[in-house]
């Protein structure tokens, strides 16, 4: 399902948080294929710019805190 060794320049691991770089690394993988996305209830962001760069047409957009 992971990879044995996530990729270190994947965008997100700057970021402190819960998920796992093997965890970010599927969410990335996953992100590719999808059309949009919704990341709900981020902490600090790792989650969410691992799957927005990933996203084909990915748009800079901002963050509501």
């Amino acid at each position: 399902m992971f990879k044995e060794d996530p990729d270190p320049s994947l965008p997100g691991v700057e970021i402190s948080g819960w998920i796992t770089r093997r965890e970010l690394q599927w969410l990335h993988d996953q992100a590719k294929n999808m059309k949009s996305v919704v990341d709900i209830g981020s902490m600090a962001g790792r989650s969410t710019v691992a799957i927005a760069s990933a996203c084909p047409g990915t748009e800079i957009g901002r963050a509501h805190v």
